[in-house]
């Protein structure tokens, strides 16, 4: 018996100590960023810092919302004595874990990307629109594939196929945050042509 609380108490102080290095990533994050926005020479700084808030925020609602949509089991179809979360619990956990994600990771990697791919000369805007696809689908690879390559080690489970899954997965919402940026952006220039 004494060996299974002990078992218990050596499980909570992993999760604990696996949740503060996720909050120190974040604070890292959130420190790097500060500073990088700072020293830019950019114009409009609380224009654009602005747009990547409200993208990130309309992101991890939609984001959470379709997950939640996804995950919640209706009434009619719950089994008996099988416990089942509402869909708003449901959306309150995504909406909690990913806005954090989309704030801090995504919002400062779509302010560095937009600045980079608004310096390039393009053609015509089909190529641009490719281009930042892929920058932004990237930049989804690597942020999500970081946090969950470290939970991953963390955990023990590290396979090839979860690993696989988890980066596929990363695609969601690095395109869900560019598209939302993108549908942003459109309906600025479109309210500043009709003042």
């Amino acid at each position: 018996m004494n060996h299974k609380i002990r078992a218990v108490q050596s499980e909570a102080g992993f999760l604990e100590s696996r949740n503060i290095m996720v909050g120190i990533i974040f604070i890292a994050f959130l420190v790097i960023g500060y500073f990088l926005i700072l020293n830019s020479k950019v114009q409009n700084k609380g224009a654009l810092l602005l747009e990547k808030v409200i993208t990130a925020l309309l992101s991890a609602l939609l984001f959470s919302l379709i997950f939640a949509y996804l995950g919640h089991t209706p009434v009619e179809e719950q089994e008996v004595d099988v416990g089942y979360f509402s869909f708003g619990a449901l959306f309150g956990v995504y909406f909690m874990y990913s806005l954090p994600v989309f704030l801090l990771c995504g919002g400062l990697y779509s302010f560095f990307a937009d600045l980079y791919l608004d310096n390039i000369p393009f053609r015509n805007s089909f190529l641009k629109y490719i281009v930042g696809l892929l920058a932004y689908l990237v930049g989804g690879l690597l942020i999500v594939g970081l946090f969950t390559l470290i939970l991953l080690i963390s955990n023990g489970n590290f396979n090839g196929q979860s690993i696989l899954n988890y980066f596929i997965l990363s695609a969601l919402p690095a395109l869900l945050f560019y598209h939302i940026s993108l549908l942003y952006r459109g309906l600025l220039k479109l309210s500043s042509r009709k003042v």
